[in-house]
């Protein structure tokens, strides 16, 4: 409807069917898909089954996406499949959209109608220093449910405050990076396992990892198990890795470099050995093995 509005010709679609929606898309000259970035690779990859080049024989110019669990080089590798720009927008199913991205980047515009606030996790407080926490929304506009202080349980790095070069003076929110659900409370500090993820994929010959946190007495110890290609002969990354963790997470980790192969894929991506569950994560998270691509 919104689209609409604004004067588009929507072409209402779905999951499944990437075939009959490249043929639509071809005979339509669709320029401007809304869909989220794994539907949209999958528009790309049907495209290419049909011999067609979705950044020439295609018309779109512009994919908005909203976040999922992907990683920036999604947006990159369909931004070079279609030869357009991508835009994300943020929202859940009980706010709604509540920021968006311009064409400058940095974060994504909070709307003017949505109070965003940042929240420490553990105890709900405020955080005022522009670092990471839980995304906290506030819609008084909306008229049927009205939002008052909603916590959505996803994690961001923090707003960035500063002037953007499109003009807008909106405060701009940071990539999600978890939940809530993911965060484990280490050394008096909340750590987000997507941290440590992106620190690992910048590194070539790096695999899957999991993180084991245990107890000595009474410190907390953080070990990061890395599979590696070469983990007998990789000293100079392990330290890179420590410094680089420490950096993004606060907290400074033990680095333990595995075979290939070491760690399972049913493995969980958090053992957490202080409590008496051990080893139980929320659903879904496991041993991260996106990392095992070509290296990059």
């Amino acid at each position: 409807d919104a689209f609409r509005r604004i004067g588009c010709a929507v072409v209402p679609g779905g999951a499944g069917m990437a075939r009959t929606h490249v043929q639509v898309m071809k005979h339509l000259a669709v320029t401007v898909i809304f869909a989220f970035p794994s539907f949209a690779v999958k528009l790309a990859e049907a495209a290419m089954e049909m011999s067609l080049d979705p950044a020439t024989d295609l018309k779109v110019r512009l994919i908005i996406v909203r976040r999922e669990a992907h990683d920036d080089r999604d947006e990159e590798n369909l931004a070079r499949a279609f030869g357009a720009e991508v835009r994300e927008m943020y929202a859940s199913g009980e706010t709604g959209f509540v920021a968006a991205e311009c064409a400058e980047g940095g974060g994504l515009h909070c709307f003017t109608d949505s109070l965003v606030e940042i929240v420490n996790p553990a105890d709900g407080t405020t955080v005022t220093d522009g670092s990471a926490g839980e995304v906290v929304t506030t819609d008084l506009s909306r008229q049927a449910m009205p939002v008052i202080r909603y916590r959505t349980g996803d994690v961001t790095e923090g707003l960035n405050v500063d002037p953007c070069p499109c003009g807008r003076t909106s405060p701009r929110l940071k990539p999600v990076v978890g939940r809530v659900g993911d965060i484990h409370r280490v050394k008096g500090t909340n750590l987000i396992p997507d941290l440590i993820r992106e620190v690992i994929r910048k590194h070539r010959g790096l695999r899957r990892f999991q993180i084991v946190i245990e107890r000595v007495r009474v410190r907390d110890r953080l070990i990061v198990r890395v599979e590696s290609i070469r983990p007998g002969n990789d000293q100079n990354t392990k330290q890179t890795l420590i410094d680089e963790i420490r950096t993004v997470a606060l907290v400074r980790p033990e680095i333990e470099m595995v075979p290939v192969g070491a760690i399972d894929e049913s493995a969980p991506l958090v053992v957490d050995k202080r409590f008496r569950n051990v080893g139980t994560v929320p659903f879904a998270q496991r041993a991260d093995w996106s990392l095992w691509q070509s290296d990059h």
